[in-house]
């Protein structure tokens, strides 16, 4: 068998218990650029592959990554710590790896890895490098100069590594442009290893452990394999508990502007994803939701194409009324929805929290509208 020169590999949070439901996984989704970056690797000539844990897991419950490690013999581990909630799972995946294969290059991306990169370095030797923020770039030139056999990464932007015990930091220079997103194909799923069972059995934030696979896709809220769509990056405003504002990703990833991606290339990911099974598109990206003519145009283009998906779609405001129009025409079907996040019912306090704030009669008058239209909707508030 070739050998694969990196591996990525998802560590979801594989032992959690909940009385009602038992043992559970969770942290189940791949970050939305995973698949991209592995694309970008593997169309250029470095073979790669993707391995997730859990689904692993369910596949086959004796899995042991070290032995998918000495079958496959890569010379780069390349680990998502995107949520907090992974970060013991993955530190101990990451000591299990460099106790058996302490040669390989493990490196880590992801917010939580990101934000915390120094601690990290500091406390874990086992971790060669963090690529900070965005990765496509950072990722591309570190994979070339370690499979060269090189150990000179001063010119590698956003790269947080070692150099004889010492944590070097270089600087967070790197953001992805339209360009560069618009070269990304988030739909490369044979790079997943059982990614069939990803997309059909990964459909929702936890797995029972204790149920069948179909038992788990039949208490899914949606029933419908679900997409996460990538249409753009940035957010131009700062609700008070979001990872993903304005002064977060500022913080994080040096991001200070919205970039959307090309829409014909949204597009024609979604007929991608939909050709490899998914029946749904979720969208979580509205960073002008007052401003939705990308929406509006991009789901005129679905209709003219006669892409026949469900989506849900959260808004980080109000929907306007042509939009709410526009959705409906676009996503016809039941199991279509837009999600709404008032998180209080105080509007003085949506006012402090909320990036995009609005009263709860604009709430109101927005929810009779949807009505109007039969359009579905979820209401989110926050406990605590």
């Amino acid at each position: 068998m070739a050998r694969t020169e990196c591996l990525f590999l998802h560590v979801p949070k594989l032992v959690n218990h909940y009385r009602p439901f038992g043992e559970f996984i969770r942290i189940n989704f791949l970050p939305m650029g995973l698949l991209g970056l592995a694309d970008l690797l593997h169309r250029n000539g470095i073979s790669t592959q993707v391995v997730h844990m859990g689904v692993e897991w369910i596949q086959d419950h004796r899995f042991s990554i070290l032995d998918e490690i000495r079958e496959k013999k890569p010379r780069i581990i390349a680990i998502d710590l995107h949520w907090h909630h992974q970060s013991f799972d993955v530190m101990e995946t990451v000591k299990k790896i460099k106790a058996a294969f302490p040669s390989v290059y493990v490196l880590l991306g992801g917010y939580t890895a990101s934000f915390f990169h120094e601690e990290i370095m500091r406390n874990f030797d086992g971790v060669d490098a963090v690529i900070r923020g965005e990765a496509e770039v950072p990722l591309l030139e570190l994979t070339r100069v370690i499979l060269r056999g090189e150990e000179d990464f001063f010119s590698i932007p956003n790269l947080t590594w070692r150099r004889k015990k010492r944590v070097m930091i270089n600087p967070l220079s790197y953001v992805a442009s339209e360009e560069d997103l618009n070269t990304l194909s988030f739909t490369n799923f044979p790079l997943l290893k059982n990614y069939p069972t990803y997309i059909r059995y990964i459909g929702q934030p936890f797995y029972m452990k204790g149920l069948s696979k179909e038992k788990n896709f039949r208490i899914s809220s949606s029933h419908l394999p679900v997409f996460q769509l990538t249409v753009g990056r940035g957010c131009p405003v700062q609700c008070t508990w979001c990872g993903g504002g304005f002064l977060s990703l500022k913080t994080i990833t040096g991001r200070e502007k919205v970039t959307f991606r090309g829409m014909e290339e949204v597009l024609q990911t979604i007929k991608e994803a939909a050709s490899f099974g998914y029946e749904s598109i979720y969208i979580s990206f509205d960073p002008y939701p007052r401003e939705p003519d990308y929406f509006l145009r991009l789901f005129s283009r679905m209709r003219e194409e006669k892409v026949n998906l469900a989506c849900f779609f959260e808004s980080f405001s109000l929907p306007t009324a042509d939009f709410i129009q526009s959705f409906k025409k676009t996503f016809p079907g039941p199991g279509s929805r837009i999600i709404l996040s008032p998180d209080v019912g105080s509007v003085k306090l949506r006012r402090i929290h909320k990036g995009y704030a609005y009263t709860n009669r604009d709430l109101m008058e927005c929810l009779d509208r949807m009505k109007e239209n039969r359009v579905s909707c979820d209401l989110f508030f926050t406990l605590g």
